[in-house]
């Protein structure tokens, strides 16, 4: 983004983490690495989402997926579009071994059952990451 002349680098919280410190993506084994998201631009329309979904679906149907972290309705939303796009649920084509949500309120009471129709019988972690501490629970 350009403000005042100046290009700034900005994005989600685990975009900066990657951006500042990128053997994290390293250690984590994350598919995608921040720069390939980045060249798809920062739009926030559904073709936007869906060009991401859609990277993150060919790249771990590659490499395969044990994990998803991240925003919470975005973790739903793109189980949403695996199924609508390649009709199946994520937990038909990956062993997923746990979600890691964040940044909404009440994740245990209101995506925990849903998160698990699409992942399966794993257990979803909320996390709440301040200044603090990362603080995290689980539904198990």
């Amino acid at each position: 983004m350009t403000v005042n002349g100046r290009n700034l680098s900005y994005g989600y919280s685990f975009w900066n983490l990657c951006k500042t410190q990128p053997s994290v993506a390293i250690e984590s084994a994350l598919s995608l690495d921040q720069e390939e998201i980045d060249s798809l631009g920062s739009g926030i329309t559904k073709s936007d989402w869906e060009r991401r979904f859609e990277l993150a679906y060919q790249r771990a149907s590659q490499e395969g997926m044990v994990a998803a972290m991240g925003v919470t309705p975005i973790i739903l939303s793109f189980a949403k579009y695996v199924e609508h796009k390649h009709g199946k649920k994520p937990k038909d084509i990956w062993k997923m071994h746990a979600l890691f949500c964040t940044s909404v309120r009440k994740i245990q009471f209101k995506y925990c059952t849903i998160l698990k129709r699409y992942f399966g019988q794993i257990p979803v972690i909320e996390m709440y990451s301040a200044t603090e501490g990362v603080f995290c629970s689980t539904d198990r």
